[in-house]
């Protein structure tokens, strides 16, 4: 993706030597209709998108809370396994502990571990 700062610069580095073959104009006429074209996009994709899901399509998440509402809770299969062991099991092993659920989660699910022992 390109933006105006990004070809202001490359005119501006050209400085006259003509590596740029291009009229400015023509340049961020380009650019200006490639921008307005994504606009139009991201504006078919959201009016297109089922009402319900509007919301958590673009509503701020940090990591650590997609980490905890997808893998922990909402998932139910993942590379080590079938069931939400298995997604909490492969969060654990793959993500930082920064990334990890909250520990009071994470003591609930560790809890479990007799049980597997047994198993």
């Amino acid at each position: 993706s390109i933006n105006f700062a990004q070809v202001a610069l490359a005119f501006h580095i050209d400085d006259g030597e003509a590596r740029v073959q291009m009229f400015a104009s023509t340049v961020y006429a380009i650019v200006a209709a490639s921008v307005g074209m994504a606009m139009v996009g991201a504006a078919s994709v959201l009016a297109m998108m089922e009402p319900r899901y509007r919301k958590i399509f673009y509503q701020h998440r940090t990591f650590r809370t997609y980490v905890t509402e997808w893998h922990c809770t909402l998932a139910t299969h993942s590379d080590l396994g079938i069931g939400r062991d298995a997604c909490f099991a492969e969060v654990v092993s793959l993500f930082s502990p920064s990334y990890w659920p909250a520990p009071e989660m994470l003591r609930a699910w560790l809890a479990q571990w007799p049980e597997w022992e047994r198993a």
